[in-house]
């Protein structure tokens, strides 16, 4: 298996996808910073005032999760494009069927690249989590949330976006196609969006039906990216919806893991 994951690795450094896409995230992020230290400098030159009805003076480090929150789309294709390379990619360049013609289990094929999947997904979280910690932290400073429950709460957001990705490997490998896994994933995340946008009117008319979608949008990997956040820069934390968000993340994790490998051992790669 260790000489599969190095024949994976070598291939996603050799892919011109995978850094096209990484250069567009980074381009994205850093774009993302400038934009929000020019607004920064140009409302605090009116004394402060600007910034404060514009709610920049809230910025902090504590806040990176709702902001990746907020950039949770352009995040999930861009990492989608690349996940779609580890199967749908090579299924389409015969590189599966010879990987299996020359002896390698389809169990070690299938975990390699889930493996090296789910190390993207959590290489891009990484990645732009700290981006925004780094940018927001200089700006604000650190926050009010405490350090302990900010960690527990990026690792429990960490759980849920590979969770989310996990989904998306599942699409990659019943679909077999690039194009179809990220329509479905576009389609996927505008479908959470709706559904969050549902809740928020829920919440603000204390509608029953409204109210019985928002709980139902929760069941969603994609939707609790957004609670997370929304715990993390809360004082009053509900337990209920912490042990929930865990146990969506890892049914999702373990139902698309099993899924997947399942489908991928009944398959005729040929």
């Amino acid at each position: 298996m260790k000489n599969i994951l190095k024949a994976e690795l070598f291939k996603l450094r050799k892919s011109k996808g995978a850094l096209i896409c990484t250069i567009i995230l980074f381009g994205y992020m850093l774009l993302m910073a400038l934009i929000f230290l020019g607004v920064r400098s140009v409302l605090m030159g009116f004394g402060g005032a600007g910034g404060a009805v514009m709610g920049i003076t809230g910025y902090t480090a504590s806040s990176a999760l709702g902001f990746f929150a907020n950039d949770l789309q352009i995040v999930l294709i861009l990492v989608c494009v690349v996940v779609c390379g580890f199967y749908a990619g090579e299924y389409t360049n015969g590189l599966i069927r010879n990987s299996l013609t020359v002896g390698v289990s389809r169990t070690r094929v299938f975990f390699s690249k889930f493996i090296m999947a789910m190390a993207v997904a959590a290489a891009a979280y990484c990645a732009v989590t700290f981006i925004y910690m780094g940018v927001y932290g200089i700006v604000g400073g650190w926050g009010d949330v405490a350090f302990w429950k900010f960690l527990c709460f990026w690792a429990l957001n960490l759980l849920q976006f590979t969770a989310t990705v996990s989904l998306v490997f599942f699409f990659s490998v019943l679909t077999k196609s690039t194009g179809a896994t990220i329509g479905i994933t576009i389609g996927l995340t505008f479908f959470f969006s709706i559904l969050s946008f549902i809740a928020l009117i829920g919440q603000a008319f204390d509608n029953a039906f409204l109210n019985f979608l928002s709980e139902l949008s929760m069941l969603f990997s994609g939707a609790q990216v957004s609670v997370v956040a929304n715990m993390t820069a809360s004082n009053d934390v509900e337990v209920w919806r912490v042990i929930e968000s865990v146990l969506v993340g890892l049914v999702t994790f373990g139902a698309c893991t099993a899924g997947g490998w399942a489908l991928f051992q009944r398959q005729d790669q040929k």
